[in-house]
């Protein structure tokens, strides 16, 4: 009497499923990453818009300009932050001393790194500050004359990211499984 082994036709059968379970899951870690890729850059866009929408402001730039002696900009700053949900937006003068920050103790406080907009160009990028990891952009405010006079820093932090991807890699998973 032979011994039990499985057929040929089995052995076949396991090998395709094993594919295909390989496949699915490189599928599935292909898609996470693009779309997490991709909320990434909507929320640089879109700390980016605020940021632009804020330093167009004629009040904020005035207010810079002038030093900002009646806390304009932090009024200003704190709206922005609640209307939107942003975590953050930072008005940085050219000298480095912030007028806006969600912590008020740093309001008045020079900024450690450089204020990178005086180039006169939008920076974006995804950096760990002291609110935690965030998509983040920083928009030049220019004064009449068309100079950078300093920056607005607007963040969205990566928990709301990735908050927003959890429904749709849910909805990924059950497809996929």
């Amino acid at each position: 009497m032979r011994p039990h082994s499985t057929s040929l036709a089995s052995r076949i059968l396991i090998a395709v499923l094993g594919i295909i379970a390989v496949t699915m899951a490189m599928g599935f870690g292909l898609y996470a990453s693009l779309a997490r890729s991709t909320a990434d850059s909507n929320a640089r866009v879109r700390a980016s818009d605020i940021a632009s929408a804020v330093s167009d402001m004629a009040v904020v730039s005035t207010a810079l300009a002038s030093g900002d002696p009646r806390g304009v900009i932090r009024g200003i700053a704190d709206k922005v932050v609640k209307d939107t949900g942003a975590a953050y937006v930072v008005v940085i003068g050219a000298n480095g001393l912030r007028y806006s920050h969600p912590n008020p103790a740093l309001i008045g406080k020079r900024v450690e790194e450089q204020v990178v907009a005086l180039d006169g160009r939008t920076h974006t990028g995804v950096d760990n500050g002291s609110l935690g990891r965030s998509a983040n952009a920083r928009v030049p405010i220019r004064d009449s004359t068309g100079k950078p006079i300093g920056e607005v820093s607007v963040g969205i932090l990566e928990t709301k990211v990735a908050a927003q991807l959890g429904p749709v890699l849910t909805a990924a998973i059950l497809y996929t499984g």
